[in-house]
């Protein structure tokens, strides 16, 4: 290979790393955002859960006994 073959694939390399590297950030951004949402969505159901079948709390089981 002469010079020019080796700067070809150089650079060729540096871009598949930075193609690379920019597919794994949005993966793992939209990973974390796709945590978030189901931690959300969990955390309005238990709301919603309690609000309609609450579970008596401590003191009013002191006082119920």
């Amino acid at each position: 290979m002469d010079n020019a073959q080796y700067k070809v694939r150089d650079a060729s390399d540096a871009i598949a790393t930075n193609t690379k590297k920019a597919y794994y950030k949005t993966k793992d951004a939209l990973s974390d955002t796709g945590e978030a949402v189901t931690t959300k969505t969990k955390k309005a159901y238990y709301k919603a859960k309690d609000a309609v079948t609450p579970e008596p709390s401590e003191e009013i089981a002191k006082v119920n006994d």
